[in-house]
């Protein structure tokens, strides 16, 4: 269980084609060398230049060389960094990512002292976690997987509404409070790893619940509708 930041960070580099029920991933394939993929932040304009991660791709092609994991697993999403007021140290935080998606439980930071250097690294990439991807599609909608989780969860659900989508993409959706959420809930497609399990297509799903106030963060299979994590 953790409180959700509203400003959710998605990928730029990959397309998608709705069908009747269905969401067709067409993402780029990585490259030959670490893939920085833009996020763009639902509801804001993202004009600022694409941020130097060379420090990001010198770990990941020493990860390469090591054999730890492959070309092919280097491409990742930066999804947030910081720079402390008090030791001036640098904090990046990303994920592994699969055609422009994220991969939750991938979660991974690099942290750089005042001089540039890199002081610490701690890297969870999975070696050759394409082979692993249970799907490249979607076939539940966003709002076919908020009703999903309503229904598992015993929540009312009513008068569920789209409110906004991402303008690039359809693989980031807000929707309405919907009569079970105390703020308007935000759905996002991504990858799910969980280890000797395998690497899953899935929607987050983000529900502050109006009986407790606590947010859960739910990951529904994009093929089933199942809810195969939350936190």
């Amino acid at each position: 269980m953790r409180k959700l930041f509203l400003s959710l960070a998605v990928a730029s580099f990959c397309s998608f084609m709705s069908g009747q029920n269905s969401i067709n991933l067409k993402g780029a394939k990585n490259t030959a060398t670490p893939t920085y993929i833009v996020p763009v932040k639902l509801s804001l304009q993202n004009n600022s230049p694409k941020p130097s991660n060379n420090f990001i791709e010198t770990e990941l092609n020493t990860l390469i060389h090591q054999g730890t994991i492959l070309q092919s697993d280097s491409a990742f999403i930066l999804n947030s960094e910081h720079l402390s007021s008090t030791s001036g140290i640098h904090h990046y935080y990303f994920n592994q990512a699969i055609n422009g998606l994220e991969v939750f439980g991938t979660q991974s930071s690099i942290h750089l002292g005042v001089n540039g250097a890199v002081i610490k690294a701690n890297i969870k990439f999975v070696k050759d976690i394409l082979q692993m991807a249970t799907a490249s599609s979607a076939s539940l909608t966003a709002e076919q997987a908020v009703t999903k989780v309503a229904q598992q969860m015993g929540y009312s659900i009513s008068n569920l509404q789209e409110l906004e989508r991402n303008s690039f993409e359809d693989q980031e959706v807000l929707f309405n409070k919907a009569g079970i959420s105390g703020e308007n809930i935000p759905a996002k497609l991504m990858y799910y790893y969980k280890e000797n399990s395998g690497v899953y297509l899935v929607w987050e799903i983000s529900v502050q619940e109006n009986h407790t106030s606590n947010w859960f963060n739910f990951r529904v299979d994009a093929t089933t509708g199942t809810i195969i994590d939350k936190d």
